[in-house]
């Protein structure tokens, strides 16, 4: 027989006599002999309530009973406990409940006098509460600690001599100051920034605003100088157009599209570099869209540009690369894990921005420099985040990238002397700055450490660092460590709050954050998904990774509590790139199903139930060729926009009670690189490049 409780206990099965060997407070009368310890159970009778003791008729176990202040107590609440305080043993007191149809009062029990002799052992330590009165409530009723006189603010008191053995995931955690320290830590002064970042985001609903654009609280003030590195032995030199154009490979068929909200489109034709004005049709608008001719691959903002014209560098793979890729030869090795050098380019975007007015981009922009190299495609690009002042204004920083033949290297870019805003210069590098590699390894993925160090994954779950010295341009790692199992698809480090942790996605399933502090990994997973994540990025003002879990939930991870996650965005496609700013909490996510969605992750980190909103920024579909007479020949793109904003679902979508499953969209739409702008008074700038070839830049702050 199985005994069953309102409790949330173990089950227990009675095969023998469950309180032999107990204390209890009243020795039991004898079972009779020609029944069991069950039979005695189920009677209500034997060694526990004996009937000759009780003047009521039996009690069911489903009945409900009267407390002896007239309260109507039933099996869902909170029972009754009892503790012996003479011998100090547990013992629970077994109540004596009536029937719903045939109530009697139960025998009352002063506060504080004995119990009734044949009550049964007590399982469970007593939770004894002090009242305002002085007296000890002996129950945990409610409507028995105020019939002692106990007030209201301290009947719900908890007892300290209880040890919690089970802490809440970061989901179930309600209270908000507990939310809080399992993000920011206990310390006042994180608890101090947590509020400055709670005041300023959590109202915000998706997309950033103007006003709330400042650094992250947790970024320390001042300005890091030049280390005085020169171009070291970085060589590069000029080429003509002819020669350009073995680098740029073949100008594919004009793009055509339909731009605009519903009802409002426009027809746009882009040829290689065309530019087209959002204000065409909504004046309203501050942004362009432009053809870079190829596939995007990898695009970022260049930092330390806090006035001025911006520059956009976006990596691609040209259309020779791209039959190549859509059709190996069965002879070689996976594109994945080895080594493909080609030539290939890095354009440098140039956004001109007025001196005066509103910092967006109301000028059209133009490409100024085309960086040449063999190398093949740069599948990731970062430029160092960290803030430097330049001797020479028309230094732009320093560009890190994973390259084709999966080796990392480092180029200073910066303006020739002879740059026009009006011409493009062509330049064809040879040698890096720096090259770094690790020997019989593919690199995947890179990230910057500091001014002076740097951190890349690899095609087989290994991480390299290295630390840049001028007089080294192939330093050599100063630590590796294995942290996935097999192929590294994004990394990024904690800048700033935790420049030596870095957090990881993996085509294992897993995402981690790990310490390059420690000699052995010290490391962290997540749960594994099915799907495995794509792309990673790292929210500083809420100390926290985001990633992607089953392929299409945007979800957020705590630094410290790295194995909990929360949904911030949900996608109808599979997420295919992710960014995050220090300027604000809002993060941007693009999917093959041809969506950029702007979704805000710290409302969720101060309230648990807090609604969670989405705002899709603009949605792109294609439209197969329709024949060679036809005006849309090769294809046609339709990019809508004017979605309104949506409540991010907790659950998939359902059709007919059966789950939806994930639709194979064309490859044309894919949102393949998403990215902020990382300088103070363009930090409301966004950026999303389609497999397609189209780039759309738009200020989407909130005035």
């Amino acid at each position: 027989m199985v005994r069953k409780s309102a409790r949330a206990r173990k089950v227990i099965s009675y095969t023998t006599d469950a309180y032999k060997g107990l204390d209890s407070d009243g020795e039991p009368p004898p079972a009779p002999p020609d029944s069991s310890s069950d039979e005695d159970f189920q009677a209500g009778a034997g060694g526990d309530d004996p009937a000759e003791d009780s003047d009521s008729e039996p009690s069911s176990p489903r009945g409900r009973y009267e407390d002896e202040d007239g309260s109507d107590d039933s099996l869902d609440e909170e029972e009754e406990d009892s503790y012996d305080d003479s011998d100090g043993g547990r013992a629970r007191k077994k109540r004596t409940r009536t029937p719903k149809t045939s109530r009697t009062t139960a025998p009352s029990t002063p506060a504080g006098g004995p119990r009734p002799t044949g009550s049964a052992p007590v399982v469970h330590k007593k939770h004894v509460r002090t009242v305002a009165n002085g007296l000890t409530g002996r129950g945990r009723r409610k409507t028995r600690l105020l019939a002692e006189g106990a007030a209201p603010n301290v009947i719900r008191a908890p007892d300290p001599t209880v040890r919690i053995t089970y802490r809440p995931g970061f989901q179930k955690a309600t209270g908000k100051m507990e939310r809080i320290t399992q993000v920011y830590g206990d310390e006042p002064q994180g608890v101090e920034m947590a509020m400055c970042v709670k005041e300023m985001y959590i109202a915000t609903p998706a997309v950033p605003e103007r006003a709330g654009l400042h650094p992250s609280p947790f970024w320390k003030e001042g300005e890091t100088v030049e280390l005085g590195t020169g171009n070291g032995g970085q060589r590069m030199e000029p080429l003509g157009l002819e020669e350009t154009m073995e680098f740029m490979g073949p100008e594919g068929e004009p793009l055509k599209a339909v731009v605009g909200p519903i009802g409002k489109y426009q027809r746009a034709v882009f040829k290689r570099f065309g530019v087209f004005p959002l204000r065409k049709y909504a004046p309203e608008k501050k942004g362009y869209i432009f053809n870079v001719g190829g596939q995007p691959l990898s695009m970022e903002w260049a930092t330390n540009r806090p006035d001025g014209d911006q520059f956009l560098a976006v990596s691609l793979m040209n259309l020779p690369d791209i039959a190549k890729e859509n059709n190996p030869d069965t002879s070689e090795d996976p594109p994945a894990f080895s080594s493909r050098p080609s030539k290939s380019t890095i354009q440098i975007w140039r956004f001109p921005v007025p001196e005066e007015g509103t910092p967006s981009p109301v000028v059209e922009p133009s490409v100024v420099m085309m960086l040449c190299h063999e190398w093949g495609p740069a599948r990731t690009m970062k430029w160092c985040p960290a803030r430097m002042r330049f001797e020479d204004p028309k230094v732009l920083g320093y560009l890190a990238a994973v390259f084709g033949d999966g080796t990392v290297r480092v180029l200073k870019i910066a303006l020739p002397d002879s740059y026009d805003a009006e011409s493009c210069d062509f330049l064809h590098f040879t040698t890096p700055l720096y090259t770094c590699i690790l020997p019989d390894e593919i690199l995947t993925t890179v990230s910057w450490i500091s001014p002076t160090a740097l951190v890349a994954g690899s095609a087989n779950g290994m991480v390299g660092c290295w630390s840049l010295i001028p007089s080294h341009p192939n330093p050599v790692p100063y630590h590796t460590i294995s942290v996935h199992q097999t192929y590294i698809t994004g990394l990024t480090t904690c800048f700033p709050s935790f420049p030596h942790h870095i957090v990881t996605s993996s085509m294992d399933g897993c995402s981690r954050i790990t310490s390059l502090s420690c000699t052995d990994p010290d490391s962290v997973p997540n749960n594994r998904s099915r799907i495995a994540p794509a792309c990673i990025a790292y929210v500083d003002a809420i100390q926290s990774g985001v990633s992607v879990e089953e392929g299409t939930w945007v979800k957020f991870f705590p630094a410290r509590r790295y194995f909990s996650s929360t949904t911030t965005c949900k996608h109808n496609g599979v997420v295919r790139s992710l960014a995050s700013s220090l300027l604000h909490t809002s993060i941007l996510s693009g999917g093959t199903e041809g969506e950029a969605v702007f979704s805000n992750p710290a409302r969720r980190v101060f309230h648990g139930k807090i609604r969670n909103y989405t705002q899709t920024w603009f949605g792109v579909e294609f439209a197969e060729t329709l024949g060679a007479g036809s005006p849309a020949h090769g294809g046609l793109m339709r990019i809508t926009e004017g979605f309104a904003l949506e409540e991010c679902e907790e659950k998939a979508k359902t059709k007919g009670g059966q789950q939806l499953l994930t639709t194979v969209f064309p490859q044309q739409v894919c949102v393949e690189a998403v990215c902020w702008n990382p300088n103070l008074r363009y930090g409301g700038w966004a950026a999303a490049a389609m497999s397609c070839g189209l780039v759309r830049v738009e200020d989407v702050a909130l005035d």
